[in-house]
């Protein structure tokens, strides 16, 4: 008798959430970003009410990624679409909008964001005019924007007016989200700025423009790139301007974005004495450990500090 009535009771209950329609679950918003670092930020905005997914590892430079099939496929249903733009994804992402075959996600659609239009941007070529003999130049400025949690923050706040336009019985949840981040940013941005400049580092060389905005919010100039021009790998000639002027100017720091090998800057270390050599991720994802947005951060100035803690070590 009992489980007769038991088998009766689970039989209504599925017949009643048959009826009640999806579940809370199936209904979310489905959003596809470009890269893991707006996977999070839209994961921290969005929270329950989206499933986010990246085409990208960590690990991998998003400014070459092949447009695979699958990506297309996964396209198809997309309620929105995050990418960084500012042409950092202009070699794949558009084959994979048009191939999707997704109305919704099409550029200029409320289901396409371009997270990069949200902030000011750095290193505009004058009058937008490039000239590839200059190398991979990003005619609408630099597209690295997100390694600046204020322009993070920025990005954040238009993915939650983005996902309101697309649910608004969400418009609450999306902006508290994005307030909650930015709150988080605010607790953290002292106590990041009183350690960059506690590390004594205040110029530095990298291998790839990538780190712009992160050292333009905390105040330390970059003093060359181990590149001759973006995009365009290190020849013998400009590898040895750059020895001349990290032993001229006693610049102490080497940081080579993590998808880039490390040779290069490890030749800049060996011949100049008192410069020191970190690799930092630049992507969420981009080595073990760096599993979120605030971590990616933390990697970033834990490696300032690192060269800035070796080279006091290392004067006389």
């Amino acid at each position: 008798m009992y489980a007769a009535n038991a088998s009766r009771i689970l039989w209504l209950l599925g017949l009643a959430a048959f009826w009640a329609g999806p579940s809370a679950a199936s209904a979310r918003l489905n959003v596809l970003t470009t890269t893991q670092t707006l996977r999070d930020l839209t994961e921290r905005v969005g929270g329950e009410r989206v499933k986010v997914e990246s085409f990208t590892k960590g690990s991998q430079d998003p400014h070459f990624v092949e447009a695979k099939p699958s990506f297309m496929v996964r396209a198809r249903d997309a309620d929105l679409l995050v990418i960084q733009g500012l042409d950092l994804e202009i070699g794949w992402i558009g084959n994979i909008v048009r191939g999707s075959r997704n109305p919704s996600i099409q550029e200029g659609q409320p289901g396409y964001l371009e997270a990069g239009l949200a902030v000011e941007r750095v290193e505009v070529p004058a009058g937008g005019r490039v000239d590839r003999s200059e190398g991979d130049i990003h005619p609408f400025g630099n597209p690295h924007f997100h390694l600046d949690p204020l322009r993070a923050v920025k990005a954040a706040r238009a993915i939650a007016e983005r996902l309101a336009k697309l649910d608004p019985a969400g418009a609450g949840a999306y902006s508290a989200g994005a307030a909650r981040f930015a709150a988080d940013v605010d607790a953290r941005m002292k106590g990041w700025t009183e350690r960059m400049k506690g590390s004594g580092v205040m110029e530095v060389v990298t291998y790839h423009r990538t780190l712009s905005y992160f050292l333009d919010r905390f105040g330390v100039k970059r003093a060359a790139e181990l590149e001759p021009k973006p995009g365009v790998p290190p020849s013998a000639k400009h590898l040895l301007s750059v020895i001349n002027l990290v032993r001229e100017r006693r610049i102490p720091c080497l940081l080579t974005e993590s998808f880039f090998e490390p040779g290069a800057a490890e030749r800049v270390r060996k011949e100049a004495p008192g410069a020191f050599a970190e690799t930092v991720p630049t992507e969420v994802g981009a080595v073990k450990g760096v599993n979120d947005y605030f971590a990616l951060i933390e990697a970033i100035v834990k490696g300032v500090e690192s060269c800035g803690a070796k080279a006091k070590g290392a004067r006389p």
